[in-house]
Formats: structure tokens, C-alpha cells, sequence
């Protein structure tokens, strides 16, 4: 099959280059899109730890905590999103994200609680508000 040639190119390419994020995104990004989020998790945890780019860092924590939240770990999928606003605490734009992330995973307390804090963080500008 196809998709079990890539998953091993994409296993092979993670032993070749260890210290590089994408293998192991690439290779977290198939699994999760083939439903095998318990495979998935680790590869996507892997590409977090090597630092990637902010940009891919962003999608890579909201499918790793989708990964736990089809695996029925809402605990985990929450506290690795909520390590994005540890990690910039002070982008609105993280929290937006996070607040929709949440809502269409249907966490809405946790979503809730998110928009207040885009909210707090806009302060008085009425178009961020």
C-alpha cells in the first residue's frame, strides 16, 4: 500500500536526520490522517521537541492535541495547547486560535475562558475587541 510506503520513507528519513523536525512532523501528520493517532502522537511530540519554525510549531501542537483528544486523552490534548500560551503569553493570535481550536473540538468552558483572555488581552482597542 501506499500509505505504509510513505509511513516507512517517512521512519527511514526520521533514522537519517535526527535532528530535524520534519521527518518526524511529516511522519505524525500521515498517521494522524491515516487514524493512527497512538502512532501519531509520539512522532508529532518528537517534531515539538526539535523546535521547529513558529509557524509549523503552531500546527504542530493543535494536531498533536487532536491526536489526544481522539485518543480520549482531553487532559493531554488541553495542557498541550495551553503550552503555546506558556510559550508566547502574550500573542492574541495564539489565543484566538486556541479559543476556535477548542470550541470546534467542543471544549467550550475551555474555549470560553480563552476568548475572555483575548479579550483581556486587546485592553482598550475596539478593533481587536
Amino acid at each position: 500500500m501506499p500509505d505504509d510506503d510513505a509511513v516507512r520513507a517517512y521512519a527511514a528519513a526520521r533514522k537519517l536526520a535526527p535532528d530535524r523536525y520534519e521527518p518526524p512532523a511529516l511522519l505524525g501528520t500521515l498517521l494522524a490522517r491515516l487514524v493512527r493517532f497512538g502512532e501519531a502522537a509520539p512522532a508529532l511530540a518528537d517534531a515539538i521537541r526539535l523546535d521547529p519554525p513558529r509557524s509549523e510549531l503552531l500546527e504542530l501542537v493543535k494536531r498533536l492535541g487532536q491526536c489526544y483528544q481522539r485518543l480520549g486523552k482531553t487532559n493531554e490534548a488541553i495542557a498541550t495547547w495551553s503550552g503555546l500560551v506558556e510559550k508566547f503569553p502574550n500573542d492574541r493570535r495564539v489565543r484566538v486560535e486556541l479559543a476556535e481550536l477548542l470550541a470546534d473540538e467542543g471544549l467550550l468552558g475551555e474555549a470560553i475562558e480563552r476568548w475572555e483572555q483575548v479579550l483581556a488581552l486587546a485592553g482598550q482597542d475596539l478593533d481587536q475587541k
